[in-house]
């Protein structure tokens, strides 16, 4: 059983979309009023990797999604529900 909900998972992870996702991790940055160089510092990725995500070039995992997040005081849920394709 526990196969199916990690499938489960898998299966709805791949239907983000980066770019959506990455829409909405700016939003919250400018929001946070930081700069992508400040918020990468506290997330503990580069500043080009922040960029790249925000571009859609990039879908972070969840932990680095959860940190991210977490830089600029928004919730990674919030960005995947609003990021499904």
């Amino acid at each position: 059983m526990a196969k199916k909900k990690t499938d489960a998972t898998v299966k709805e992870l791949r239907a983000i979309d980066p770019l959506t996702l990455g829409a909405a991790i700016r939003e919250s940055r400018l929001d946070d009023e930081s700069t992508q160089a400040e918020a990468a510092e506290r997330a503990e990725v580069t500043q080009n990797y922040w960029s790249d995500v925000e571009k859609g070039k990039y879908l972070p995992g969840l932990h680095r999604l959860t940190r991210m997040a977490g830089a600029v005081n928004a919730s990674a849920l919030d960005w995947i529900r609003a990021s499904y394709k």
